[in-house]
């Protein structure tokens, strides 16, 4: 069966690098319905080989690590494929809400391939057999087509569906975040190690039932700057309360730990 890889057009034109891993090679950009600038920042597709695929690792795992190369198998060319996923772009939520479904991400596809059915799994595949992509650890994870009818439609999430996607994304998006805020922070940990903490983040303002953005953001970057210390420090906890009430952001962005206290939370 023919391989192919697939990459993320919008962390190519972040990071840079779609002529270092494509060359000249002969690709196809599945929003090119949807005009030039869609089409840059949408899934792209070519044939692969073992030179191109090494490239595209290679570069995924470079500073600053990026979620955006997949390898996939499947029964059918490089055309068929391409209308294949340009049939998946959407993903309905509600009857009014529908959202295009960023399946070239690898942490959506993975946070995607623990909320769906089997049915619905086999439409988001199609006419792809095996789909291999580089988990957050670095680790190989290989997905494979589950062999039972494909759904039919346009792809919808239930109500609970939607809710868990969105709590598996919140993370990644707390992430993201703060790593724009300061880039810096990038280089505290690993990708999987900045995940735990930004899960540790989010699970700590749970506990004290606040959610507000800001809040998020503020004890987000106060986690990875302590590497997680901050989380498991009472004081820290105390200073969250009264951002909170005050609406004053600043002194979690000051806050730091007690000398000798570098313990993390569990």
């Amino acid at each position: 069966m023919p391989d192919f890889l697939f990459l993320d057009g919008a962390q190519l034109e972040t990071k840079g690098g779609a002529a270092e891993i494509l060359g000249d090679r002969s690709c196809r950009r599945i929003y090119d319905p949807l005009g030039e600038a869609a089409a840059r920042m949408g899934p792209v597709i070519a044939e692969a080989d073992t030179e191109l695929l090494d490239a595209a690792v290679a570069w995924e795992m470079r500073p600053p690590r990026s979620h955006a190369v997949s390898r996939v198998e499947a029964s059918v060319g490089l055309s068929q494929l391409a209308l294949h996923f340009w049939s998946i772009r959407h993903v309905q939520l509600t009857e009014h809400r529908q959202h295009f479904l960023r399946y070239v991400d690898t942490r959506v596809l993975e946070n995607l391939m623990r909320v769906l059915t089997p049915r619905q799994v086999a439409q988001v595949f199609g006419p792809v057999k095996r789909w291999e992509i580089r988990g957050r650890d670095g680790g190989r994870i290989v997905l494979e087509h589950p062999g039972v009818p494909s759904a039919q439609g346009a792809l919808r999430l239930s109500e609970g569906q939607g809710r868990e996607l969105l709590r598996l994304s919140r993370p990644d998006q707390l992430l993201a975040d703060v790593i724009e805020d300061e880039p810096a922070l990038i280089e505290k940990g690993d990708a999987a190690q900045l995940h735990v903490w930004a899960q540790q983040a989010l699970r700590f303002l749970e506990e004290l039932r606040m959610w507000s953005p800001p809040l998020q953001l503020a004890v987000g970057t106060a986690a990875l700057r302590t590497s997680g210390a901050a989380l498991g420090d009472s004081s820290f906890g105390d200073v969250v309360r009264t951002a909170a009430e005050r609406g004053d952001m600043e002194p979690l962005y000051a806050w730091k730990p007690a000398v000798g206290a570098h313990e993390t939370p569990a």
